[in-house]
């Protein structure tokens, strides 16, 4: 999954559609673009959340199907 920004990001993480954190990824510096890696996922929604500065600023939904 590439994520890109308009504004420099620092943190990005993935959500089950339970709400289940899956991955919580700390960049060493802030970026306008991110490789998440999806391929072991299995199909279903999942939610993408991208932090600036360490406060949330968007949340985007993923659905993985065939």
């Amino acid at each position: 999954l590439e994520i890109y920004a308009e504004q420099p990001f620092s943190r990005v993480q993935l959500f089950d559609n339970s709400g289940k954190l899956l991955e919580d990824i700390s960049l060493s510096s802030k970026t306008l673009h991110h490789r998440l890696g999806i391929s072991d996922l299995p199909k279903g929604i999942y939610y993408v959340r991208i932090y600036q500065d360490n406060r949330k600023t968007s949340t985007y939904k993923v659905v993985i199907c065939d």
